[in-house]
């Protein structure tokens, strides 16, 4: 017979012991509502104790139009998948590491309220995958309004993936993937971290795009960071600098040495903070860096005069004049001829 402590013992130990967790995967091809239960198997909403998967195949977007939702593990495992905030949304996660192997977005880039992915309660945040998180904050509002709110607790990323855009990491922030303002190629964007922890496999990719304020990729860094792994800088289609000109693109980072620069034009200063002087490129008439100086580099300029893509990275302004146009593509020939460079 169970005595009185026994069944007092027993409903004790019922009410501490934590609740299991629930497994959620998305079902609808179309996209949809998070929100909706319908679209999750088994029918339920996500809350703090849900590990969600979005692994369905196809091209789709899981929004919220809700103000606050959560779930304790995030797996975007489809790489075709969008996870959107809108503004004025808000998602907690509970559990520390998610997997981003498609797309999360945070913002709508609108004047509106601020959208944000919120540590609720983890020590650390630790995100893994293949795949982009781009916080998408207006361009011309405060950082914050796309927002990683970790107050303070660490932030991780790991190599493979990809934090873009405009927003801010409130946290310390270990970056082993590309870290990267804008989003994508020659588009302009500004990132803010408290801290920045950078390990050998991680990038920093800038664009630089025009001489005035906002018009190159910009990361602000709160405290005190050192610096690793690769540094890359690439011009927008259609810039070319002043020989002589500055850019800062990262507003502290004062300690170490990164193993890469990549930054074709560009000499990197001495300094606390990241900055880089334009010194044009040299004389040379490979312009497709095949090895060879002929004809099909004439084309390649050509190309690259009428506004195609740049993947070697040329200034097109072949003879320095302070345009590109059909000038350079003379001297090229000439160069190729046997001429002098310009």
């Amino acid at each position: 017979m169970m005595t009185l402590r026994t069944a007092l013992l027993a409903l004790v130990g019922a009410c501490s012991a934590p609740a299991s967790a629930q497994n959620l995967v998305w079902n609808n091809p179309a996209g949809g509502c998070w929100c909706t239960p319908a679209n999750w198997s088994p029918v339920a909403l996500p809350n703090s104790i849900t590990n969600v998967a979005v692994s369905l195949p196809g091209a789709y977007t899981v929004g919220f139009n809700v103000g606050t939702a959560a779930c304790a593990q995030l797996s975007l495992t489809n790489p075709d998948a969008t996870v959107g905030l809108r503004s004025g949304e808000t998602m907690q996660l509970f559990g520390t590491t998610h997997q981003i192997n498609g797309l999360l977005r945070v913002g709508d880039a609108t004047f509106a309220n601020p959208a944000a992915v919120d540590a609720f309660g983890p020590s650390f945040l630790r995100f893994e995958g293949t795949g982009r998180i781009v916080l998408n904050a207006h361009p011309q509002i405060v950082l914050p309004f796309a927002v990683i709110r970790a107050s303070g607790r660490p932030v991780t990323m790991t190599s493979g993936l990809r934090l873009e855009g405009r927003g801010a990491v409130q946290g310390d922030l270990t970056m082993q993937g590309t870290l990267a303002p804008g989003v994508g190629p020659g588009a302009i964007g500004e990132l803010q971290v408290d801290r920045l922890i950078l390990g050998a496999s991680s990038v920093l990719e800038f664009d630089v795009a025009g001489s005035l304020s906002g018009e190159a990729d910009r990361l602000q860094v709160s405290f005190s960071s050192a610096r690793a792994g690769t540094f890359r800088v690439r011009l927008a289609q259609g810039f070319v600098p002043s020989i002589g000109q500055t850019f800062t693109l990262i507003t502290s980072l004062p300690s170490g040495q990164f193993s890469t620069v990549d930054a074709p034009g560009f000499e990197l200063l001495a300094g606390p903070a990241v900055v880089v002087r334009y010194v044009g490129f040299p004389c040379d008439p490979d312009a497709n860096q095949d090895g060879n100086a002929d004809q099909d580099d004439v084309a390649y300029l050509v190309s690259v005069i009428g506004g195609g893509d740049n993947p070697t990275g040329i200034d097109p302004d072949f003879n320095r004049d302070g345009n590109a146009d059909q000038d350079d593509v003379a001297a090229l020939i000439g160069v190729i001829a046997g001429g002098e460079c310009p």
